[in-house]
């Protein structure tokens, strides 16, 4: 799910909560809204967390100049995809 659609049943689930008095034999409209909530919370904390790993970014400083090369963050052990960082390659 996105963002939208976690802070959607958030709303929704707060609207069933709280908003309505709606009193069913066998069915606790306030009960659906809380585990709506707790969803759409427990979805919306998976999405950013998701989100902040995409976003981990390195620099490495290029030896023939002061460009930087922006690559993506990679914590996998062994070498790197992308060339030798130490400039015997052009950094790339």
């Amino acid at each position: 799910m996105s963002i939208g659609a976690n802070v959607s049943v958030i709303a929704f689930g707060a609207i069933l909560a709280f908003a309505t008095h709606v009193h069913t034999p066998g069915l606790n409209v306030g009960a659906i809204g809380a585990v709506l909530i707790a969803v759409g919370v427990v979805g919306l904390v998976m999405q950013l967390t998701s989100l902040a790993r995409q976003r981990k970014l390195t620099a490495v400083t290029v030896a023939q100049g002061s460009a930087v090369v922006v690559r993506p963050y990679d914590d996998r052990p062994g070498e790197p995809p992308y060339g030798d960082p130490d400039g015997e390659d052009g950094g790339f």
